[in-house]
């Protein structure tokens, strides 16, 4: 792997890092259900998500937070994100704390 192609990635990784922590942290206060709650992570990161898509620099992704991804967590909601690049797939899981 080449050194630009390695910078690529980790600066597209830090940036949808840094999207989830924003997103998480509009619902850090939330009290709404956790099912309504992850819908809104969902759709947000998405949201913000297609903006990266619509410039070329992911070709497709999909975002889940749901029982399945949550199942046993306790320090917050966990956000799953897989993502594909014009040069490869990646899969990046992350950890979004939301306080109840």
């Amino acid at each position: 792997m080449g050194s630009r192609e390695f910078n690529d990635r980790e600066m597209i990784e830090a940036h949808i890092q840094r999207i989830v922590r924003n997103v998480g942290d509009q619902y850090a206060f939330s009290v709404q259900p956790a099912k309504q709650r992850w819908h809104g992570i969902v759709r947000d990161v998405s949201s913000q998500l297609k903006h990266l898509q619509h410039s070329g620099i992911l070709t497709g992704f999909l975002v889940r937070c749901d029982e399945e991804t949550n199942d046993g967590a306790t320090n917050g909601d966990v956000v799953e994100v897989v993502y594909t690049t014009p040069r490869r797939v990646e899969t990046v899981m992350l950890c979004v704390s939301v306080s109840e």
